[in-house]
């Protein structure tokens, strides 16, 4: 037996309380024309179909959606309730409409640990647009599942990815195992508010838990961002309120990763003393929009390289490095600084170049001399030495208005 909605084609369910199910029994339920599904607040629904005979074999949960739902149309999902399991953990039994999602939100499910298995990321192929968020058990968003060896090693990609935000996790500790990872198309990624993820991926696990984070001090912390994980498109990236990020970026990347930065806003990662290393400059062509807040142990902006490293890129990227001490910025317009006390320069052992340059923000005089000196067009206002006025920084989506300094630089603003 089948029951049917066929004109519906948009459902929200929203603060109810003692909701357990939407149907009570075996019949498959249909939603042809369905293309958008938001349930929220609802903290009793664990299962779609209650009663239902489908049960998650590995897991022994009852997982929300189940072969007996049929949406054939749904391209948006957003949820916010208590289930352990939103689908079977294994590829086969997938529901079928997961194929034409474009847009899957996550919020507010403080039971998941994990959301989707290795196996499981084939079924996503239409997926856009991926937000996680105030999850509070999740270790993990994508955990490997009992494959076999040469099967878990396979390149996990995410096709048509375009936009990728993980805030709120306060277990995560990393995306993924270390799988090579690639996202073809993503063009925006925002990661914050994650205090024990270190590194983008970790060595697999079997099963459905996550790498536990290291207890002991970690002088040489993997980098986030390493030679595994391919990010060819991304334009605006965001990271804030990462307690435990030690380094961003790899000495060395491999293939056209981050070359099409634009914009990019970190904060609020007080172990940071370094944002970019000496070779990820070649990368940096396209950077128009710099913003760096409260690194309470941030030195320099850029790490400086070794006398040996220096002559190197001199001798194999001389595209890189016209000498051994200047780098041209040929397209940063927006600079901005703010609750960096142990700032010394943009790169000790360089001199930076930002012909392109319009507005600098600054939140202490010291950073002033400090950024004067390596701009040299830089211009006061009104003949003052300090102009402080309320402005929202445009790089983080927070409500809190920062106080800070502003400097115009160059002619144009």
């Amino acid at each position: 037996m089948e029951i049917s909605f066929p004109k519906l084609d948009f459902l929200h369910i929203e603060n109810l309380q003692n909701l357990v199910g939407i149907y009570s029994g075996n019949c498959i339920m249909a939603f042809p024309s369905l293309k958008q599904l938001t349930i929220l607040n609802c903290p009793k629904l664990k299962e779609f179909m209650v009663n239902s005979m489908s049960t998650d074999i590995a897991t022994d949960i009852k997982p929300l959606f189940n072969e007996q739902i049929k949406f054939t149309r749904l391209e948006f999902l957003s949820m916010s309730l208590n289930c352990q399991q939103i689908w079977h953990n294994r590829a086969p039994e997938m529901p079928s409409f997961v194929q034409k999602l474009k847009e899957l939100t996550v919020d507010g499910c403080d039971n998941l640990r994990y959301l989707l298995t290795c196996s499981m990321i084939k079924s996503f192929v239409h997926l856009e647009s991926l937000t996680i968020q105030n999850c509070k058990m999740m270790e993990g968003v994508i955990v490997a599942d009992r494959l076999a060896e040469e099967e878990r090693s396979n390149k996990i990609l995410f096709p048509n990815l375009q936009a990728l935000v993980l805030e709120g996790l306060s277990k995560l500790t990393r995306f993924s195992p270390e799988n090579c990872i690639e996202f073809p198309n993503l063009t925006r990624l925002e990661i914050g508010k994650c205090p024990m993820l270190k590194t983008f991926t970790s060595s697999p696990v079997i099963g459905d838990t996550a790498v536990s984070s290291e207890k002991a001090e970690n002088t040489n912390a993997p980098p986030f961002f390493n030679e595994k994980v391919a990010f060819p498109q991304v334009e605006y990236l965001m990271i804030y309120w990462m307690e435990s990020l030690n380094k961003i970026w790899a000495d060395q990347l491999d293939g056209d990763s981050f070359c099409k930065l634009n914009t990019i806003g970190i904060g609020w990662c007080e172990m940071l003393v370094s944002i970019f290393p000496f070779s990820m400059l070649e990368r940096l062509q396209r950077l128009d929009d710099l913003c760096i807040l409260e690194c309470d142990s941030l030195e320099e902006i850029v790490e400086a390289p070794s006398a040996s490293h220096s002559q190197a890129l001199v001798d194999t990227q001389p595209t890189l490095v016209e000498t051994d001490t200047e780098f041209v910025f040929s397209k940063l317009t927006k600079l901005a600084l703010g609750g960096l006390p142990k700032l010394k320069g943009f790169c000790h052992r360089m001199h930076i170049k930002c012909p392109s340059l319009q507005l600098l923000e600054v939140s202490e005089w010291k950073q002033v001399q400090i950024f004067a000196s390596e701009f040299p067009n830089f211009q006061r206002i009104n003949g003052d030495d300090q102009l402080e006025i309320q402005i929202q920084c445009p790089l983080f989506s927070v409500s809190k208005v920062r106080s800070l300094k502003i400097l115009h630089v160059g002619m144009h603003y």
